[in-house]
């Protein structure tokens, strides 16, 4: 019994965990900085990154109990060209949050059509 307790209790943590990679910390980044140059500020690795047609796009988050926090960076040439904030609110998910990774690109998510032109040439 005691062992199912634990379990459970595991469980329950893992399904609830957050994650905090500081997005406000973005408002320090300038155009034109390297990959390395953005790491060395934002302290930590994308929760989601990829890359299409000459464009890596990078994803950060914070989750909440009220929803997730997100900012995408665009790099061309391996230069950070755009930057945009995004969220998603909790009643977006049906209450379910927990780490904000699974909820990348939905909420008010919108491509920039400036990576949108640069992604159809």
């Amino acid at each position: 019994m005691k062992k199912v307790i634990i379990l459970l209790g595991l469980t329950f943590a893992m399904a609830n965990c957050r994650v905090n990679q500081h997005v406000e910390l973005s408002e320090k980044l300038k155009p034109n900085m390297t990959m390395e140059q953005v790491k060395k500020i934002m302290y930590r690795n994308p929760i989601k990154s990829d890359f299409y047609k000459n464009i890596v796009e990078c994803h950060y988050c914070n989750s909440s109990s009220r929803g997730a926090e997100y900012v995408v960076l665009y790099y061309k040439d391996d230069l950070l060209f755009e930057k945009r904030n995004y969220s998603v609110l909790r009643n977006e998910v049906k209450g379910n949050l927990g780490s904000c990774e699974k909820y990348v690109k939905m909420g008010n998510f919108k491509e920039p059509d400036s990576i949108s032109e640069i992604r159809l040439k």
